[in-house]
């Protein structure tokens, strides 16, 4: 569907419709699982961020992510590796 030379103008529309189901079920899912850690520790979570700008992160904040709970999250996942 996608390919270099941008294919018609459905196939662009479909493949932006199918983007954007994607990415808000994959917001939802990151909502509901950082509201689910929220009241885990986390000291390292301002570190965890630096790679994000505030505009991103506002953005999901609006969308009903727990920032504080993502930093638990993330924390938790770069200790594992």
């Amino acid at each position: 569907m996608l390919t270099r030379q941008g294919g018609t103008a459905r196939e662009r529309l479909d493949a932006i419709r199918l983007l954007y189901d994607l990415n808000i079920g994959m917001v939802v899912r990151l909502a509901l699982d950082s509201r689910s850690a929220s009241g885990m520790p986390c000291k390292r979570a301002s570190e965890v961020f630096r790679t994000y700008d505030a505009e991103f992160l506002d953005m999901l904040e609006h969308c009903g992510v727990d920032l504080f709970g993502l930093g638990a999250l993330l924390t938790r996942e770069e200790d594992a590796e």
